[in-house]
């Protein structure tokens, strides 16, 4: 029960999820005879956790919250002049107030607020995604896409996404439900992968936004997500200590 309490609305990462359960509870602090002290924490290497590395080219076009687009390169260089970049390992970051379209945990397309812009380097190879519409976004290969999980919705990396699979779509705004299917009254469509291309990246960097709850945005109409798990639960558990 606590391992599928913790993000529910994400299908699959079981591992992940457990890891984070011990890592959330810890072990017990003890006290040795000669006064030394043991903390009791459980210390966890989560390799691949699902936040690190998901960018997309610099001319995905990110839906706004009224409904226009603007480049994510664009977006996120504006971020970074006027937020103050930060470094990080493999780039720089900085923190934003801009109102983006989201997937919502209550099911819907809905506004939301990113509130962080990255700019990382980008890896040797991208997958280009092209739709039986149309559409077309250029991902790193651990970029989660969603895809169709029964009635659900499901993340999976852009590696494992193969032709003919459905993708989720937004087609605007929608309303929220309760009800087991996912449609078009929520703003959610689907399109199929007609084709999947490795491709060398068109530039040195790649860009991503952190959106405030669901870590989940929409470029080219396409739904990507983004969930830092750890970094969350980091900050959820009073004694947590994020470390990359």
């Amino acid at each position: 029960k606590i391992i599928k309490s913790i993000s529910p609305t994400i299908k699959g990462y079981d591992e992940v999820k457990e890891s984070i359960a011990l890592q959330l509870f810890g072990g017990t602090s003890k006290q040795l005879d000669d006064g030394t002290k043991v903390r009791g924490d459980i210390h966890i290497l989560l390799v691949g956790d699902p936040g690190v590395a998901k960018c997309v080219t610099g001319d995905a076009k990110v839906m706004l919250a009224d409904g226009s687009s603007r480049a994510i390169k664009e977006i996120v260089e504006e971020g970074l002049a006027k937020g103050g970049a930060r470094p990080i390992d493999d780039g720089v970051y900085a923190e934003v107030d801009i109102p983006v379209l989201t997937f919502s945990w209550m099911g819907a397309v809905e506004p939301g607020k990113a509130t962080k812009v990255w700019k990382r380097t980008s890896p040797p190879k991208l997958l280009r995604f092209t739709t039986a519409s149309g559409r077309s976004i250029t991902v790193t290969p651990t970029h989660p896409l969603f895809v169709q999980n029964g009635p659900w919705i499901a993340a999976r990396h852009a590696r494992h996404i193969y032709k003919g699979q459905a993708i989720a779509i937004a087609t605007g705004p929608g309303k929220r439900g309760h009800d087991e299917t996912l449609g078009k009254q929520r703003g959610l469509d689907w399109d199929t992968v007609t084709e999947i291309e490795e491709v060398d990246p068109p530039e040195p960097y790649v860009y991503d936004l952190e959106v405030d709850n669901t870590h989940i945005f929409i470029a080219n109409e396409i739904i990507n997500h983004n969930s830092q798990m750890l970094r969350y639960m980091s900050h959820l558990a009073p004694r947590g200590i994020y470390a990359s």
